[in-house]
């Protein structure tokens, strides 16, 4: 479900997207600008219904409660998105040769319809590139630095493998990290059910998507949303459904 309310730090309450967009083209107390919420506006208005690759590399229950309830958040917690979006464009504006950008794919695992856009195949040579904005310089990133990528992020290009195969035929998997200072390429193993330590995490994503497909396509319910498993972790604390993921843990 698409973001209802945004959350005014500055008033203390609740506006919709067009109050906001209003109040900061006049109130200089207010650090929005009216291009930027309307940008947030369009972007929220785009919600992808589909399970998503993106939506199995966290956790379950946090996919299904943005899909299927209407939240509120602050302008600032949708930097993030606004970043990679903005990276996005370049994709958009420059087409190369011999590329498929921008595309979603659709596969089943099990029954369950799975969707999934990656950022740049390049057919000719055999390659799946995804790209990933930073808040801050890659030089003070240590895992960056070191030519190391983020685990999230691996599993998510090894998904986008599974995708788009047999359709496109992949020998090679690159990241690349946009930060203000730099890029920087990094390969990434290609992980196969034979190395059962290295599918691990993939296998955990599509068990996700086993579970997540027996509710995908019903209303919500909070008993259904009871059932779905939680992960506990780093994320809960940039969650938008966290307040509500509570309530369900209490009984509220």
């Amino acid at each position: 479900m698409p973001i209802k309310n945004l959350l005014c730090k500055k008033r203390e309450m609740e506006v919709s997207f067009d109050e906001c967009i209003d109040c900061s083209k006049t109130n200089s107390k207010c650090d929005m600008f009216p291009e930027l919420i309307q940008f947030l506006k369009d972007d929220a208005e785009e919600t992808n219904p589909d399970l998503t690759i993106t939506k199995l590399l966290y956790c379950p229950r946090r996919a299904y409660l943005l899909a299927k309830t209407y939240y509120t958040i602050q302008p600032e917690e949708m930097y993030s998105a606004i970043r990679g979006k903005m990276g996005h464009l370049i994709f958009e504006q420059q087409k190369m040769a011999d590329c498929i950008t921008e595309t979603r794919f659709y596969k089943e695992y099990k029954g369950v319809k799975i969707s999934g856009q990656p950022d740049k195949v390049d057919i000719k040579n055999k390659i799946l590139f995804d790209y990933k904005t930073t808040t801050g310089r890659i030089s003070d990133d240590k895992t960056l630095r070191w030519g190391n990528s983020h685990m999230h992020h691996q599993i998510q290009l090894n998904l986008y493998k599974w995708l788009i195969e047999p359709q496109f035929e992949v020998n090679k998997l690159i990241l690349v990290y946009i930060g203000s200072d730099c890029s920087k390429k990094i390969e990434i193993p290609i992980r196969t059910p034979q190395d059962k330590r290295l599918w691990k995490p993939v296998q955990e994503a599509f068990d996700k998507a086993e579970i997540l497909g027996r509710y995908w396509n019903e209303p919500y319910s909070d008993e259904i949303a009871k059932q779905i498993p939680q992960e506990i972790g780093w994320v809960c604390n940039y969650c938008f459904v966290k307040g509500l993921c509570k309530k369900l843990n209490k009984g509220e």
